[in-house]
């Protein structure tokens, strides 16, 4: 007799039901990983200053850089900082949102000035039911060091994770969107 057949024969259908729903995460259940304090925190360490940058973008610049990224860029959830060490900017940090199969991803992007490479980018929230394998070492290490040069696309520069597809869509998406940011805006605005 396999398990299943065992437990319905020692707990009947509701009882296994209820043993089913109870050890299930609940469907869209969003896990945190990091707050918006802490995620600042570790895109600016102590020592670096850092101040908000107002996003004041023209719907021809959104659009510009959804063509450049080939991704549908919206900023109206989108923060901005800018690092500054000694009086140089050292660095922008970005906390954007991407939608992955159904609802929101939240991450942060931080790219080092001038070099316009990504530093890291952390996932702050996950909203979906599925696909928080991009949370993951063995997929957030692969961003460092990417440039617009290097376009960011899954299975070339990216991995793809088998039951995280969505989810590794939006997170590279959102890296090219605001990569994009950067090149376009970010990187001619002044220290703050």
């Amino acid at each position: 007799m396999n398990i299943r057949a065992r437990a319905m024969w020692l707990l009947g259908p509701a009882g296994l039901a209820a043993a089913l729903l109870w050890s299930a995460p609940a469907a869209g259940q969003a896990k945190l990983y990091h707050n918006r304090h802490e995620a600042i925190a570790l895109a600016f360490p102590e020592g670096v200053e850092r101040s908000a940058v107002p996003l004041q973008l023209n719907q021809g610049l959104i659009d510009e850089i959804s063509s450049k990224a080939k991704v549908e860029a919206e900023f109206k959830h989108t923060e901005c900082f800018q690092g500054r060490q000694e009086g140089k900017v050292v660095g922008y940090a970005c906390i954007d949102n991407m939608v992955g199969h159904e609802r929101y991803i939240t991450y942060l992007i931080r790219i080092d000035h001038p070099q316009g490479a990504i530093a890291f980018l952390e996932i702050m929230q996950h909203r979906e039911v599925s696909g928080n394998l991009v949370h993951y070492p063995h997929f957030l290490r692969r961003f460092p060091g990417k440039t617009i040069a290097d376009q960011v696309w899954n299975g070339r520069d990216v991995p793809l994770i088998s039951g995280a597809t969505k989810s590794c869509e939006a997170l590279t998406g959102g890296a090219r969107k605001i990569l994009r940011l950067y090149d376009l805006y970010l990187k001619q605005l002044p220290g703050l």
